[in-house]
């Protein structure tokens, strides 16, 4: 008699109801992929800074012996 007592309030107040789980799961791992996404870039802005520091140089170099 309890049991059924519990699963009617259960389905009453919605609590069975998992729609949306699978929705914030989806949301953790994104926000999970953001967070690594960032760290990573923040590791290897020394070594991407250098190498466009040396693109630039380069091509500054061409134009000017170009002229």
């Amino acid at each position: 008699m309890m049991r059924n007592w519990m699963e009617y309030l259960m389905v009453r107040c919605n609590l069975k109801d998992e729609r949306g789980q699978g929705l914030v799961e989806y949301g953790l791992i994104v926000a999970l992929i953001a967070v690594l996404v960032i760290l990573v870039m923040g590791n290897f802005k020394d070594g991407v800074d250098g190498a466009f520091d040396n693109l630039i140089t380069d091509i500054q170099s061409i134009l000017g012996s170009a002229e």
